[in-house]
């Protein structure tokens, strides 16, 4: 895809009475792919591919949808730490929660 990702993370959408579930990624680029939609689709295939029990969950849409991206703009990740006193040293965005607390306040940044 030439793209180039500077910085990302991933959280749950939760499977509910009324809707299945998902992961929902925020990824910052430095170089963005051309099309979104495919880069999604080729990582949902991939990520199919390795893990049999992403795939089981996938599989018709048994538990899980297609993850979704959301693109991050250029500075949200670094804002981010700024804005929570996680810059520089050993500071590193965690990149999977079981929770959404981190993808929904990046995304905040993003509106």
């Amino acid at each position: 895809f030439n793209a180039e990702i500077k910085d990302y993370t991933i959280g749950p959408k939760y499977l509910t009475d009324h809707q299945k579930g998902r992961h929902e990624w925020c990824i910052e680029f430095t170089k963005a792919p051309e099309n979104i939609i495919i880069f999604q689709k080729k990582l949902d295939s991939e990520l199919r591919a390795i893990n049999s029990d992403y795939d089981t969950k996938r599989s018709n849409d048994l538990a899980l949808e297609e993850l979704k991206i959301y693109t991050a703009p250029k500075g949200s990740f670094e804002k981010w730490q700024r804005l929570n006193h996680k810059y520089g040293g050993q500071n590193k965005i965690q990149r999977l929660r079981n929770d959404r607390k981190l993808i929904d306040s990046i995304l905040e940044l993003c509106d």
